[in-house]
């Protein structure tokens, strides 16, 4: 799939981001394992934060969004209805919401309740079409599918920890 997968933790309202597998098209010029951006504005973020909606959704946004880029969702009720989109469509996008020129899509890894991991593939908006979109959302889908089925069934606490990142 030559595209850029990542592995994140939700930590308050942050990302970290724990592995990434970098594509050889990578359009940034740094690695962000260990780096935190806000979830809000993440695909593995929002993927996340749809899964609170019901709970507690309001500890894991800051009162005051600010923008990372011009597409970045900062009105309140605007990025409630993102993640009940997200929620109904079971996966999350970042429509360069973080990255001029990156589409990212974030799924929730569910082997926790609420979840608390996440995946998500990035790609450059210019190669992105319906048909490689649809491609990746089945492949991403299928990964997580597999991520899941593999967790240890005693990963019963959300309260895991993001220690020393």
């Amino acid at each position: 799939m030559d595209e850029t997968l990542h592995f994140g933790r939700l930590d308050r309202g942050d990302i970290v981001y724990l592995a990434t597998k970098e594509s050889s098209r990578y359009l940034r010029p740094f690695s962000r394992v260990g780096r935190r951006l806000p979830a809000f504005s993440t695909a593995m973020g929002k993927s996340l934060l749809a899964e609170r909606l019901d709970s507690d959704v309001d500890a894991h946004i800051p009162r005051k969004l600010t923008p990372l880029t011009p597409n970045t969702l900062v009105d309140y009720d605007a990025l409630i209805s993102d993640l009940r989109r997200t929620r109904e469509r079971g996966h999350a996008i970042d429509n360069e919401e973080n990255y001029a020129g990156v589409t990212c899509f974030g799924f929730a890894l569910r082997y926790t309740s609420p979840p608390i991991d996440a995946l998500s593939c990035s790609v450059p908006t210019a190669n992105l079409d319906e048909k490689r979109e649809q491609e990746i959302v089945k492949a991403m889908e299928r990964t997580r599918l597999a991520i899941e089925r593999m967790a240890p069934v005693d990963l019963s606490s959300s309260d895991v920890p993001v220690s020393g990142v």
